[in-house]
């Protein structure tokens, strides 16, 4: 009964954070799915060192980073946690160099997702940008995302660039 309880509140904290962060983006055109993965393709190993530094500050301090955008993180208070203002600036640097201006998020099942674009607000919001999961996500699609996008309404949508790598659609 425990477990199900904290698997619905960490259903429920995920919900609640991706509506709000919806709710407070500022618009960033979206790109179409090709110029986002050769994006990818020429950043790739930016991309990776990303990821590992994820990872790194997520085992620093017990999973508990969920969230680091341009002006803001979850938790509110990572310097607390041992990541530091410095640290934070990094990932920020990193951020316009690889072209995710809104940051990313950080699973505790691993899964990350990094925001290339979003506009709009909740619920007729849209984002756009790059997953990284070590099982394939459901629904994955053949084509164009935006294509896809304009006929069907899932929630979220990936397209594979490779390996472990894939854009994400979502509303």
């Amino acid at each position: 009964m425990r477990e199900r309880w904290h698997s619905c509140k960490a259903c429920l904290i995920v919900i609640t954070t991706v509506v709000f962060v919806v709710c407070a983006c500022k618009d960033i055109p979206q790109k179409s799915d090709q110029e986002m993965i050769d994006n990818f393709r020429n950043k790739r190993s930016k991309f990776e060192d990303l990821l590992q530094m994820v990872r790194e500050d997520q085992d620093k301090i017990g999973g508990g980073l969920f969230r680091i955008d341009d002006d803001w993180t979850e938790p509110k208070d990572l310097a607390a946690l041992g990541i530091d203002n410095e640290r934070v600036e990094k990932y920020r640097s990193i951020f316009l160099e690889i072209g995710i201006p809104r940051g990313f998020y950080a699973y505790p099942s691993g899964v990350c997702y990094f925001v290339a674009s979003a506009q709009g607000i909740a619920p007729s919001g849209k984002s756009k940008g790059y997953a990284w999961s070590n099982k394939t996500p459901d629904p994955l699609i053949d084509g164009d995302l935006d294509e896809y996008r304009n006929n069907n309404f899932d929630f979220r949508a990936f397209r594979s660039i490779e390996s472990d790598w894939y854009l994400l659609s979502m509303y």
